[in-house]
């Protein structure tokens, strides 16, 4: 019997961070950096009542540039051209409960066009739900924008998290670059695109690296 060989390789592009403009507000931009701390939200539970921190988040700029990872199997259909581009977001956590039932980790991701001088900003919004998840330092959330949609939209400017109970209590934050002033929640005069983001099982990287993740929650 004739079985289909698979190969997946994962090219990743990582190049150097673009700059961040000011967006709505006069602030200083700080460095972009490959990860981000988690910073308190009012009200909400973190730390060691909440058990579960936020490590690192990323990426910005052309760092965040991952490309469709490549089949190849025994089919009459054959691909055109080289791989796509997406673009990947992404946050490592901590939970130190034995186990956690459930956590929902929401994405708020900017983008900017460089060529659109009338309206380059939008933001792009999307969550993902997590279950059946044990005490470790390990674990990682990523999202996904669309080959087509990355280059409609452009390249990531910022990236905001926070990780949040099934009832949509804020657990845990964390930002690219730092900002006290929370952007995702005070900027208006921006364009959104709600769930313009797409998770793993929704993409084509769906299968690669599956151990590093943990379960998602069916919708």
């Amino acid at each position: 019997m004739k079985t289909n060989r698979v190969v997946i390789p994962l090219v990743v592009a990582l190049c150097s961070t673009l700059a961040l403009a000011p967006l709505g507000y006069a602030q200083a931009r700080k460095a972009a950096s490959p990860s981000a701390v988690a910073q308190p939200v009012a009200g909400a539970k973190v730390g060691k009542e909440a058990n579960v921190t936020i490590k690192k988040i990323g990426d910005l700029g052309m760092a965040a540039r991952v490309k469709t990872p490549d089949y190849s199997v025994d089919a009459a259909e054959s691909k055109k051209g080289m791989p796509k581009e997406w673009a990947r977001v992404w946050v490592q956590y901590v939970t130190t409960e034995d186990w956690t039932d459930e956590l929902k980790i929401k994405y708020y991701v900017l983008l900017k066009h460089p060529k659109d001088t009338k309206a380059p900003y939008t933001i792009f919004t999307g969550e993902s739900s997590y279950c059946d998840i044990p005490k470790g330092k390990e674990h990682i959330s990523s999202m996904f924008i669309h080959p087509s949609t990355f280059l409609r939209y452009g390249e990531v400017e910022r990236i905001a998290v926070e990780i949040c109970s099934p009832s949509d209590d804020v657990l845990a934050v964390a930002s690219d670059p730092d900002d006290p002033k929370k952007w995702w929640r005070t900027t208006t005069s921006v364009r959104s695109i709600r769930d313009g983001l797409l998770s793993r099982s929704q993409t084509p990287f769906a299968f690669v690296a599956y151990d590093n993740y943990e379960r998602l929650k069916a919708k």
